[in-house]
């Protein structure tokens, strides 16, 4: 997985590419794994499996790469349309134009996300700094701890 998947497409009668496990990479692709079950997969700590896009077909530069998602997807896809009501940008956390407008901070400072993500060096404020100087309203700072792992690394490199 990575970011260009975005940029893939469902189309089901004319896709171009189609999605497979990798045949090449043994380092990355543990074949043995597909045999394995849910709960193996999910105690393990890197990723196993690797699948590739394979064009069907040549595609020319700037042509749009679809695949078949499936009918089983577009039957989800299609019920999800029928249901489908827009939501007000206020609640929308995922509204382009609510992030990029400015918003008050708490302390009357308007920032937007474009500047929060600018700011690099700007320590995070701490749960006091917070109750005077509030973050706005569509950011949420978490921080994830990996308590369940015994080892410095998440995995361990094959040498």
């Amino acid at each position: 997985y990575s970011s260009n998947v975005v940029y893939i497409n469902h189309h089901s009668t004319e896709y171009n590419a189609k999605l497979r496990w990798t045949n090449d990479f043994d380092f990355y692709h543990h074949k043995d794994w597909l045999e394995k079950s849910v709960d193996f997969l999910e105690d393990q700590w890197t990723a196993g499996l690797m699948l590739e896009y394979v064009a069907t077909r040549d595609i020319q530069p700037g042509e749009e790469v679809f695949i078949d998602y499936g009918e089983e997807w577009q039957k989800a896809w299609d019920e999800h349309v029928k249901k489908w009501e827009p939501t007000s940008k206020e609640s929308d956390y995922n509204n382009l134009t609510w992030w990029t407008e400015k918003r008050e901070t708490g302390n009357g400072d308007p920032i937007t996300a474009y500047e929060l993500n600018n700011d690099q060096d700007a320590p995070i404020r701490t749960w006091a700094e917070q109750q005077t100087n509030p973050y706005p309203h569509s950011l949420r700072i978490r921080c994830y701890a990996n308590t369940n792992h015994d080892a410095a690394y998440l995995f361990t490199p094959k040498t």
